[in-house]
């Protein structure tokens, strides 16, 4: 991140478009989901309804991940407290 930050700043761009896309053309998004994974669209449209897709993370999607953070700690997988910060740098987001 540090060494290429432009080259990480335009991925990211390219990455939020994307998303804003997936999100904004439902229709468009199944067809092409059902074309190249060879699955029926009217499937694809209903997962499409139960699946939220964010490039930014949000405040509940960050505590969402600590919740989580929280589960592989009881269960041994995390040893440390993680914080937010440790976890997400926004700093890059366009």
């Amino acid at each position: 991140m540090t060494q290429k930050p432009t080259e990480l700043q335009k991925f990211l761009k390219v990455h939020v478009e994307a998303t804003d896309y997936v999100n904004t053309h439902a229709n468009e998004t199944a067809a092409i989901v059902s074309k190249k994974l060879g699955t029926n669209m009217n499937v694809e449209m209903e997962a499409r309804n139960h699946i939220e897709f964010l490039a930014v993370p949000t405040p509940a999607f960050e505590n969402n991940v600590l919740d989580m953070i929280q589960v592989q700690e009881q269960l041994g997988y995390v040893k440390n407290n993680l914080t937010i910060q440790q976890l997400f740098n926004n700093s890059f987001l366009p």
